[in-house]
C-alpha cells in the first residue's frame, strides 16, 4: 500500500509540476508574482473542491484520487516555496509594503478559495448522492 501511495504521489507531482512549469513558460516572466499568486489560489480552490467532493468517502478509489490529485498533482502544481522566495525578496528590498500585501493576499485568498472549494465539492457530492 505504501509503495502504491508513493507512486501515486510521484506521478501526480510530476503532472502538477509540468503544468505549473508550462504556465510559467507561456506567461510573461515579469508577471512572476501575479502568476505565483494565481497558481497558489487556483490550487487551493481545486484542492478544496477535491477534498469536499471525495474527502468523506473511505473507499480505495477516493483515497487514490486524493493521493494522486491532491497530494501529488496539486502539491506539485502549487508553489508555496516560490511564494516564500517572492515574499522574502520583496521584504528584503525597498518594497516592504508590497511584500506584506503579497503575503497577506496569498494567505487570505488561498484560505478563502480552499473554503469555497470545500463547500462546492461537498455540494457536488451531495448532489451526486441524491441521484
Amino acid at each position: 500500500m505504501i509503495a502504491r501511495d508513493v507512486l501515486l504521489v510521484f506521478a501526480g507531482g510530476a503532472l502538477g509540476t509540468a503544468v505549473r512549469y508550462s504556465l510559467g513558460a507561456i506567461l510573461p516572466v515579469d508577471a512572476g508574482l501575479p502568476v505565483t499568486l494565481a497558481i497558489n489560489v487556483t490550487g487551493a480552490l481545486l484542492l478544496g473542491i477535491l477534498t469536499g467532493w471525495v474527502g468523506s468517502r473511505t473507499d480505495r478509489t477516493s483515497h487514490d484520487l486524493l493521493t494522486f490529485l491532491g497530494t501529488g498533482a496539486l502539491g506539485g502544481y502549487t508553489t508555496y516555496g516560490m511564494f516564500a522566495v517572492d515574499t522574502d525578496g520583496l521584504l528584503d528590498t525597498s518594497r516592504f509594503g508590497d511584500g506584506i500585501l503579497y503575503g497577506a493576499a496569498t494567505v487570505l485568498l488561498g484560505a478563502g478559495a480552499a473554503l469555497g472549494g470545500l463547500a462546492l465539492g461537498a455540494a457536488i457530492a451531495r448532489r451526486r448522492s441524491v441521484r
